[in-house]
C-alpha cells in the first residue's frame, strides 16, 4: 500500500544495488544518459559507470559520492541508503590536527645577528681608513700641481733725492723729500770729446732748467706744456706720459716723496693709491677723487683743466 505523497518506485529494493536502482529511476523517469549527465553537468561515461556500480573505476574517486549524490536527487531517489552501500568508496580522508609552531623569530641575542652586527660595525671602521689611506697615497704619487708662475711685480727703482732726471724730451722732474729743505745742485752733464754737451737736445726742444724747490719759486711752464706736481703719504705707482705717449715718470714713488713732471699737454696720468696722493696742475690744487675709480685715479690734463680718461 502506498502512502500518500509517495511515489511508487522511488525507493530501491533491498536486493538492488544504488546503480541499479539509480538505473530504474532514470528509466522510470523516461531520461536517457545524455540528458541526466547534461542536467547534473557530467560527462556520460560517469554517469554509466556509476550504474554500472564501477564507481570505483571513475577518473576522479574522490567525487563519487558527490556524483552519486546529485545523481540521486535529479531522479528523486533518497541518496542516503546509496551512499551507505558505496562505504568508504571516494570517502575525503580524515585529517589529523597538526600543531604548527609559528617560526622564532631572530632576536638581538642570537649568535648570527651578533656576527653581522660585529661585521658591519668593522667595516664601518675599516674602510673610512682606506679610502683615507688611498687619497694620500694618490696625492703622495701625482704630487700636488704646482701653482701657475705668478710675474715678478717690477720692481721700484730707488731714485736719489733730490737728482734732477732729464727726459728724452728734455722734461725733467725731481723727487724732493722734505720740501722745506734745499735740494742739492744737479749734476753737470759731461762733455764729450768735441765739448759739446752729451745731454744737448736739439733746438726744436727745451733745455733742461733746475726745478725750483718749491712750487711757489717754479717758474710758469711754456705755452704747450703743463707741469704736474704729486705728493705721497704712501707708497703708490705713478705713471705719467705726454701728448706724445712718451714715459715722464713711470715708477712706484715711496712715501714722503714730491714728483714734478713738465711736458707737452695734454698729459695723461694713471696714479695709484690715489687716496694717499696729493696733486696740482700748473700750480693750481687738483682733486684726484672726481676720477678715481677702486683707489686708481686716471686723468687727462691740459690748459683747460682735468678731465676723466676713458
Amino acid at each position: 500500500m502506498t502512502r500518500p505523497g509517495e511515489r511508487q518506485g522511488d525507493d530501491p529494493p533491498a536486493t538492488q544495488s544504488s546503480g541499479a536502482t539509480l538505473r530504474a529511476a532514470r528509466e522510470a523517469r523516461k531520461l536517457t544518459v545524455e540528458a541526466v549527465a547534461q542536467q547534473i553537468r557530467l560527462d556520460p561515461r560517469v554517469v554509466e559507470l556509476i550504474e554500472a556500480d564501477r564507481v570505483g573505476d571513475l577518473p576522479a574517486p574522490t567525487y563519487a559520492r558527490g556524483y552519486v549524490r546529485a545523481y540521486a536527487r535529479h531522479v528523486g531517489v533518497d541518496p542516503l541508503p546509496l551512499l551507505a552501500t558505496l562505504g568508504g568508496m571516494g570517502a575525503e580522508p580524515a585529517l589529523r590536527p597538526t600543531s604548527a609552531k609559528p617560526p622564532k623569530q631572530a632576536q638581538s641575542g642570537d649568535r648570527p645577528v651578533k656576527f653581522v652586527t660585529y661585521l658591519l660595525a668593522l667595516a664601518l671602521v675599516v674602510l673610512p681608513v682606506l679610502w683615507w689611506q688611498a687619497r694620500f697615497a694618490d696625492k703622495d704619487v701625482t704630487g700636488t700641481a704646482a701653482p701657475p708662475p705668478v710675474p715678478p711685480a717690477p720692481a721700484p727703482v730707488d731714485e736719489p733725492v733730490g737728482e734732477l732726471r732729464p727726459s728724452a724730451l728734455g722734461y725733467a722732474y725731481r723727487v724732493v723729500v722734505n720740501p722745506d729743505s734745499p735740494a742739492p745742485p744737479p749734476a753737470p752733464f759731461e762733455a764729450d770729446a768735441t765739448g759739446t754737451q752729451a745731454a744737448s737736445v736739439g733746438a726744436d726742444l727745451l733745455a733742461v732748467a733746475p726745478v725750483a724747490d718749491s712750487e711757489a719759486d717754479a717758474p710758469p711752464p711754456a705755452a704747450g706744456q703743463g707741469r704736474l706736481t704729486l705728493t705721497t703719504d704712501a707708497d703708490a705707482w705713478i705713471e705719467v706720459s705726454d701728448a706724445g705717449g712718451t714715459r715722464l715718470y713711470y715708477n712706484l714713488a715711496r712715501a714722503g716723496h714730491r714728483i714734478e713732471v713738465e711736458g707737452s699737454t695734454p698729459l695723461r696720468a694713471v696714479i695709484g693709491n690715489s687716496t694717499h696722493v696729493g696733486a696740482s696742475f700748473n700750480g693750481a690744487p687738483l682733486d684726484l677723487r672726481p676720477y678715481s675709480n677702486e683707489g686708481v685715479a686716471r686723468l687727462r690734463l691740459d690748459a683747460g683743466g682735468a678731465s676723466a680718461l676713458p
